[in-house]
């Protein structure tokens, strides 16, 4: 017998004889059915932790990628994984009490680092990070493959279940160059693309890099002949050119954002590559993009305008001059607000098609800007707020974007912050919170990596630390926004339909 999904609502009852309308509840609150009834979890460790990445699986199950402390031998730090059930306990059956921990120390200047984190379809966990390697000693992208039950790594998968890309682009007897990952993709086909900074004059040069991996973890030859691309925008300045986020289009282009170093501040900068590791010359007509938000009532431009996290999404958009239907790719960062005066920085949200055009319609001239500003007692003000990850819903034209919102006073924590947008115009989704905006104050501190993702009930995840009394260390913490599905019968008499819509006298 059909059965009426109904929503669960944490607001309203409807009581209709003996039986219960749950109304849906606010998709910005907290889901009481994860480590009920809180819907949020901080989960204390013995070391400290600094957690940079989450994803989760068709199953509900959440991944945490983190920086911890280990003390074997010397005390150093080395990347991890964290595994939560769908109902926000630690999965035992993963790895040591739900972690595993990968044997490779990061570069011994790293009190944290970048680690990121992708799943392939057969239940492999990837971790990219930097580690030292080469004879004189550089920071290369390291790529671990990590058993689905987290007792090791592969070791059918590069040396031992590692792999290394190593640009080296300094050239000097004494110093190689370092080459730091900070984001990666995995493709259909299963092959793993890997983008961070590649240094290319000591200290002063850095441009995007980007490295594909076959599955079984060699570097793909198919990409640029030694599976390893570079791109410089150089716009002045240091020609300092950071990579931070990556993704790839339908027709399997690689997008990669990040900012590039002008002669006054950073452009938001944006390259595409085709799958042989070439620019894509159909896009902005050599492959490179940069941008500036412009305030058009005042006609100032933003000095600074930085792009960290990417998506597409397979909405289309049609160019009317030349009849293309092409992805629109939407990144998100942080832009200085040229008409504030105050050097504070926004949330930003750049909407481009898969030309490099601005997208016509929204926001200003393609940006969208998002202020976390109000006089609550919290004291979250007119300061700097800045996006940690970008995402699409799948199926109700918004964008979320996760990130964190400066407290004014103080201690001036940074607090979860979580925006939701139309993906069509760039307004605020009301449906959202009621103004499309919220910020959440049950953890704050002074410079965490706030990152996100929505799972396969379209339900945003929250991933951070936070510092506990209990073991006085960083701990990660993690929550679960949304609704939550669940079926319930409408009528005690058998029928079941909600929709009122549908009735028919007595007869749903």
């Amino acid at each position: 017998m059909k059965k009426t999904v109904m929503i669960i609502s944490v607001t309203a009852l409807v009581i209709l004889g003996t039986n219960v309308w749950l109304h849906a509840a606010d998709p910005a609150d907290y889901d009481p059915t994860f480590n009920p009834p809180d819907g949020y979890v901080g989960v204390a460790m013995a070391d400290s932790q600094t957690v940079l990445d989450v994803v989760t699986d068709f199953a509900g199950y959440i991944y945490v990628a983190m920086v911890t402390e280990t003390s074997e031998g010397t005390t150093g730090f080395r990347p991890a994984v964290l595994v939560l059930t769908p109902e926000g306990d630690v999965d035992a059956t993963f790895g040591t009490d739900g972690v595993y921990e990968v044997p490779v120390d990061l570069p011994a200047s790293y009190t944290s680092s970048y680690v990121d984190i992708a799943l392939a379809n057969d239940g492999m966990i990837y971790l990219s990070f930097p580690g030292e390697g080469g004879t004189p000693s550089s920071w290369n992208f390291f790529l671990a493959r990590i058993l689905a039950d987290g007792s090791g790594l592969d070791t059918s998968f590069g040396f031992l279940g590692l792999t290394v890309a190593a640009f080296d682009k300094v050239g000097a007897d004494d110093h190689p160059g370092d080459d730091v990952p900070h984001d990666m993709v995995v493709q259909s086909d299963g092959k793993i693309v890997v983008i961070g900074e590649v240094e290319r004059v000591g200290g002063t040069d850095y441009d995007f890099g980007v490295a594909r991996f076959t599955v079984s973890g060699g570097n793909d030859t198919t990409f640029n002949s030694d599976g390893q691309s570079v791109v410089a925008f150089d716009l002045g300045g240091g020609y300092a050119d950071y990579p931070w986020g990556v993704a790839l289009t339908g027709s399997g282009e690689i997008i990669v954002v990040g900012n590039g170093q002008t002669a006054t501040g950073f452009d938001l900068v944006v390259a595409a590559l085709d799958s042989t590791g070439s620019l894509e010359m159909s896009f902005s007509h050599d492959g490179k993009a940069s941008f500036q938000y412009e305030d058009l009532a005042s006609g100032l431009t933003a000095n600074d305008n930085r792009g960290f996290a990417v998506t597409t999404v397979p909405m289309v958009i049609e160019k009317r001059a030349k009849g293309l239907i092409l992805d629109t790719i939407f990144i998100g960062g942080w832009s200085f607000d040229p008409v504030l005066f105050q050097g504070t920085k926004e949330m930003s949200v750049l909407c481009i098609d898969g030309e490099g055009d601005p997208c016509v319609g929204f926001g200003m001239q393609g940006w969208t800007l998002l202020d976390f500003s109000d006089g609550s007692f919290e004291g979250i003000g007119d300061t700097d707020d800045s996006v940690g990850n970008i995402f699409y819903d799948g199926d109700a034209d918004s964008i979320t974007v996760v990130g964190d919102a400066t407290q004014v006073t103080g201690n001036q924590w940074s607090y979860n912050a979580v925006a939701r947008i139309s993906a069509l115009n760039g307004a605020l989704d009301t449906s959202f919170s009621g103004d499309g905006q919220r910020y959440f104050t049950e953890v704050g501190g002074y410079a965490h990596f706030i990152s996100g993702c929505v799972d396969s009930s379209k339900r945003i995840i929250i991933a951070t630390d936070q510092y506990s009394d209990s073991n006085s260390s960083e701990n990660p913490w993690v929550a679960r926004l949304g609704a939550t599905v669940v079926d319930v019968p409408f009528f005690s008499d058998g029928f079941e339909s909600g929709d009122v819509n549908q009735w028919s006298g007595s007869t749903p």
